[in-house]
This record gives C-alpha cells, structure tokens and sequence, in this order.
C-alpha cells in the first residue's frame, strides 16, 4: 500500500504523494511538514511583496489577485506616495480609493472655484464650490428657480423682504405666532415697505383673504369649471383634461359656440 511521502506518517496515499492531512496543508500554505502550521506561516513571507503569508505562499492581497485573474498589480502596494497599504481597487488601496472617488483625488487636495476663488474639496462639473453651483445651475433656467412675473421670488429679493418683517403682528399685536408678510397690492414683486405688512396666519387670511374663492385654472382660462364644460362637450372629465394639456380644448369649446 502507497503511504504519504513526509517521513514519520505511514497515512493513506491521497494525492500528489501526500496523505488527506498533509495534502490540505500543503494546498493551503504550501508546506505539507508535521511543524506547527501557525509558526510555519508566520515564518514564510509573501512571495512577492514579503507580507504576512495567508496561503499558497502568497499574503492576503496577492492570493485574492492569484485567485482572480493570476495578474499582481505593481506588488500589491498602493501608488500613492509613502502609503503601503494593499491595493484594493484601481492600483489604490481603499483609503485612497474612497477619496479619490468622493472627490476626484486620491489625496482629497482642495480646489480653488472658478467663480469666487475659495478652495473646496467636492468635485462640480464647472469646477464651482457648494456655494457658486446653485447659483450657476439657477442661471441656466431662470423662470424656474426666480419665478415668472411674481408667482415666486428670487434668492436677493427673499433675503430684503425677510430683512422688512416686523417681530409682531401688526393687527393683533401677537409675538408669540407665525409671522407672515402680506402685500397690499397682491404682487410679489413689489418689495417696498410701503407695501408689505406683518400679520399672523390667522389675520392674515381674516383680513385680507376672507370671503375669496379658489379658482381653477379651467375657470380662469375657460369661464367655466371642468365639470361643466365635460357636460357641455359631452366628453369624460379624462379626456377633457388631455385636451387641456395639448391645447385641443379652447379649438372644441370655439367650435361649440359657433354650432
């Protein structure tokens, strides 16, 4: 009967001349010895970089890369400079790669924006810090982030009528509620301090907003609410608001007047 080739064992023969035992050692740490195997590893470096071994005669990093590809990236050390980290992904180790993925740099080095020449660490496209993006980005589509004829106000205009707000409400004399600011002559745009008042919410809308009625925007464009004009079309109120939406609606309700 064929036994194992290390001396002293007269095991079975498994594989490769090496009983069961000796066989899983050796495909393990690549020594089949009766020593210590925890010794043993400690005693036999890496291969290639010369670090702690883990198995077949290579460290952690390079057995991961053996068992991958069979490639070992620039002896599994990080390039940055001074670092001897293992290389976890794109020849940095996960320290720099974490930066250099956040912020563009494996060293997370400032840069100076463009627009205001501060130094920040957070890569933008048009090379902005966090402060001169927003505004760069409201630049390109003003109506939406400024308003279009007083439905909403701009970033300079919100900080002058915040500046105008009494800590009072000027009808109840209240400190203690939600201050709001009311325009007399019911345009946003017009932030002169003749024009605006400080009221609560409640003399807010008891004041000034007492008795009015929502319109929809069928009424304001139309004269008469969805309901109705789905009864005079005899349509459902589905296909009344698609033709809203493409503009077929006022052509029908001309149409109609003039049958």
């Amino acid at each position: 009967m064929r036994i194992c080739k290390v001396v002293g064992c007269e095991r079975k023969h498994f594989a490769r001349g090496y009983c069961h035992t000796h066989y899983v050692r050796y495909m393990r740490i690549g020594y089949a010895g009766n020593e210590n195997i925890r010794i043993h590893q400690k005693a036999i470096p890496c291969k290639i970089c010369g670090g702690p071994h883990k198995a077949r005669g290579y460290c952690k990093i390079h057995y991961q890369q053996m068992l991958g590809k069979g490639i070992f990236r620039e002896n599994g050390i990080c390039k940055v400079d001074n670092c001897n980290r293992g290389i976890y992904a794109k020849g940095y180790c996960r320290k720099h790669h974490e930066t250099n993925k956040r912020t563009g740099n494996p060293l997370g080095l400032r840069k100076i924006c463009v627009e205001c020449g501060k130094t920040y660490i957070k890569e933008n496209k048009p090379n902005l810090c966090s402060r001169c993006y927003p505004k760069y980005i409201a630049s390109l589509n003003p109506k939406r982030y400024k308003g279009d004829g007083g439905d909403r106000w701009g970033y300079k205009e919100y900080r002058i009528i915040k500046k105008l707000k009494k800590t009072y409400c000027e009808k109840c004399k209240a400190t203690d509620k939600k201050l709001e600011l009311h325009h007399k002559d019911k345009n946003k745009r017009n932030s002169n301090p003749n024009n605006l008042i400080t009221v609560c919410h409640k003399c807010h809308h008891k004041h000034f907003h007492t008795g009015e009625k929502k319109q929809s925007k069928y009424t304001k464009k139309y004269g008469i609410p969805q309901y109705e004009i789905a009864k005079k079309l005899n349509e459902p109120i589905a296909v009344i608001s698609r033709w809203h939406k493409t503009g077929h609606l006022k052509r029908r309700l001309n149409n109609e007047k003039v049958a």
